[in-house]
């Protein structure tokens, strides 16, 4: 169930559309085939019964809320690539990745094989600009990733906002977590295949 979660919110947070087949919301295997387009019996049959059990009632309730955060936070939204450096007078990249110890990776740690916990900051300013010409911008997200089986990784969470704490959104470690604020520089217990996200801490809004 961890790893269910933690599969559909790296779906949707990735960039671009988001496009979950029918019954990945709740639990839908087709019993691991991934091309089952011409199979008319149980590997692409919904179960309906099943999908009333407590398990996959809750990722439901998981994935609604991911696509109500993918909704809100204009990040994942981007209409161009990522260039990871500053551009036309901006004085700040649009995206950096970072070690457990809260600072940015080099080129030598992207590349490093063994490597199976990191994470990401989206930044919110300036993101791209509407049809009508104006600036969009938002929140700041980081989402961090722990691919190892059995290692809890102790993240430092990136300080970038003197004032302004990360908000939890979601750890797919659980179903549901409580939406709590940790400051910079706070160390985050990552646990095994899972994946947490936060923004930067703002007024509380319908999420």
């Amino acid at each position: 169930d961890r790893k269910k979660r933690s599969i559909l919110a790296t779906l949707i947070f990735s960039q671009g559309v988001p496009m979950l087949l029918a019954g990945d919301e709740m639990g839908h295997s087709q019993g691991g085939n991934n091309n089952a387009y011409c199979q008319d019996n149980e590997f692409t049959w919904l179960n309906w019964p099943a999908a009333r059990q407590k398990r996959n009632r809750q990722l439901l309730d998981f994935t609604r809320k991911v696509i109500e955060i993918f909704r809100s936070q204009p990040v994942f939204h981007r209409r161009k690539f990522f260039s990871g450096r500053a551009i036309g007078g901006n004085e700040a990249a649009d995206i950096a990745w970072v070690n457990p110890d809260g600072t940015e990776m080099n080129d030598e740690q992207w590349h490093a094989p063994h490597v199976r916990c990191f994470g990401v900051i989206l930044f919110g300013d300036s993101i791209d600009v509407d049809e009508e010409g104006e600036e969009i911008s938002g929140d700041t997200v980081l989402i961090l990733f722990n691919g190892d089986h059995e290692l809890v990784v102790p993240f430092t969470l990136p300080s970038i906002e003197e004032s302004l704490p990360w908000q939890r959104l979601i750890d797919t470690f659980e179903p549901e977590v409580a939406k709590d604020e940790f400051a910079g520089g706070t160390v985050y217990s990552l646990r095994p295949c899972s994946m947490t996200v936060f923004r930067t801490g703002i007024e509380e809004e319908n999420l």
